[in-house]
């Protein structure tokens, strides 16, 4: 006869005759059988009439989780509802499907045993604007990719008043002087800043006062004046006394 030594777990078919140590337990068997080794005994093993099952797990990648499926061997896993990835200030994404070993898995393949499923996801730069405001209008927009910086337009103008004139004085964010190296990370508007300066006022003009007639009352003195009077060529002379 042949001597066996058999450890927890070990499965065997015996013929009979055979004897088998298990632990400090001998045993000599007497048919052919197939055995399996449990808690240190040798018990006749009896095969499953359960089929073997598998599991399918899902690696979303950050995206919202999906539950792990058992599959019976033979059958197929269900495709499960995609899953979602919420959006960063940089980027969106979109589901693109299931990987298995960096190739798409085909959900019509039949499960051989257990599987991670790797979600794949396409992710776009998010671009965002810049509106330009001028005394409450729109002027102009601009639109970049997350990461780089606005451009700086034109200085626009502002015209004179009666009382004021105006000089840009930059482009100005939550009431903050805006700083064009500044990368994109949202949607954001610039409202343009005056400098308003008084328009100079001129000093009013004094009249012309008027001249006194046939004399020139100084402090209440009447000065003789001479008035000469040319009438059909004859001159006459005619002289003022004080009264």
């Amino acid at each position: 006869s042949n001597m066996y030594y058999a450890s927890e777990g070990d499965m065997f078919t015996i013929k009979a005759g055979s004897k088998i140590t298990v632990g400090l337990n001998a045993y000599t068997i007497t048919q052919n059988k197939t055995y399996i080794v449990q808690n240190n005994l040798l018990v006749p093993y009896t095969p499953s009439t359960e089929p073997e099952t598998y599991v399918v797990t899902f690696d979303v990648k950050g995206g919202t989780a999906i539950d792990s499926q058992t599959v019976e061997e033979g059958e197929k896993a269900t495709i499960p509802t995609a899953p979602t990835k919420q959006a960063t200030a940089e980027y969106t994404y979109t589901f693109n499907g299931w990987l298995l070993d960096g190739v798409a898995y085909d959900f019509d393949t039949v499960v051989t045993g257990n599987i991670t499923l790797v979600a794949d996801w396409t992710a776009t730069k998010n671009s965002y604007t810049v509106t330009f405001v001028v005394d409450g209008q729109t002027v102009s927009t601009e639109t970049k990719e997350y990461g780089l910086a606005f451009a700086e337009p034109v200085a626009p103008t502002k015209d004179a008043t009666a009382e004021y004139t105006y000089e840009f004085a930059g482009w100005l964010l939550d009431g903050v002087a805006y700083d064009f190296d500044t990368v994109v990370t949202g949607d954001i508007t610039l409202v343009a800043d005056w400098t308003a300066t008084p328009v100079p006022v001129e000093p009013p003009v004094e009249p012309e006062q008027p001249k006194g007639g046939c004399g020139s009352n100084i402090e209440g003195v009447l000065i003789p004046s001479i008035i000469t009077i040319l009438l059909a060529g004859v001159v006459v002379v005619i002289k003022k006394k004080k009264a």
